[in-house]
């Protein structure tokens, strides 16, 4: 949740950004100002505080490394990040930037990625044609968690799909702690709507 003060529009980021004046529930109790700003793209929000400065933003080649280790907590089995991983996850936000129905956002701490989740655009022939969404692989880096980073993914993941006049947004868990399904209740999202079946390769 995220606690908004009166709206104000400014120009100091530049490129007529709308400015408003938020801070995450945990910033009062550990006595952190901060700062954000919504592009009117849609694109990015920029963060600022005493601990320095974020945003989300969409993952370029220059994150590979970072998307590698927020991969590697997604795979248990997997011990160490390696080149190769590394060269193979760079390669895939490649192409993956070339797609229009695709987007991995990224929240960018300090210059670095500490958390992500991907989105995807399905397009189908009910609902009047229009497409419905996908969220998947929601990870933020463990020392750094509970502290609404995740939420804040999964929102702008949801207002892009609304954007994109997607009819409905999907997101699958494999977890059942209560815990973890409530995060995302707190996400807008409901449960228990349809029963999801799975085919691994």
């Amino acid at each position: 949740m995220v606690n908004r003060v009166q709206p104000r529009e400014s120009t100091e980021a530049g490129g007529g950004f709308g400015v408003w004046w938020l801070c995450p529930p945990w910033a009062g109790l550990i006595g952190k100002t901060c700062r954000w700003a919504v592009r009117v793209s849609n694109r990015v929000f920029n963060y600022s505080s005493m601990e320095g400065i974020a945003m989300i933003r969409e993952i370029s080649e220059q994150d590979a490394c970072d998307m590698a280790e927020l991969i590697r907590q997604l795979s248990p089995s997997t011990v160490s990040v390696t080149e190769i991983m590394v060269d193979t996850i760079r390669a895939k936000i490649l192409a993956i930037a070339e797609l229009n129905h695709m987007k991995v956002f990224g929240y960018e701490q300090d210059g670095r990625i500490v958390g992500s989740c991907t989105l995807g655009r399905v397009e189908g022939l009910s609902k009047e044609c229009r497409p419905f969404a996908v969220i998947e692989n929601v990870v933020v880096l463990d020392l750094i968690r509970s502290k609404g980073i995740g939420k804040q993914l999964v929102c702008h993941a949801i207002a892009q799909a609304e954007k994109w006049d997607c009819y409905k947004v999907i997101l699958e868990t494999g977890t059942e702690d209560e815990w973890k399904l409530r995060f995302y209740e707190k996400c807008g999202l409901t449960r228990g709507g349809k029963t999801a079946f799975m085919k691994r390769f």
